[in-house]
């Protein structure tokens, strides 16, 4: 079980990170970090070009993937 929970986390580690990849390249952002950030930080949201700084992040993603129950369908 731990080999199939492990295989499915980075699975959906892969394909996640390459939709965020694609959003970023897209400048769409819909996960709202530039909201996160204009409402903890105004006074640099006031100064910063958000759309090259959001093209440019390094996101970290954590995934962790675990099966509570398994059985047969029938």
């Amino acid at each position: 079980m731990e080999l199939i929970d492990r295989t499915i986390s980075t699975y959906l580690h892969r394909g996640m990170m390459k939709t965020l990849r694609k959003l970023q390249k897209l400048n769409s952002d819909p996960l709202a970090f530039g909201e996160v950030f204009r409402v903890h930080y105004p006074l640099e949201w006031e100064w910063i070009d958000w759309k090259a700084i959001y093209q440019a992040a390094e996101i970290e993603l954590t995934v962790k993937y675990e099966t509570k129950s398994y059985g047969v369908f029938r």
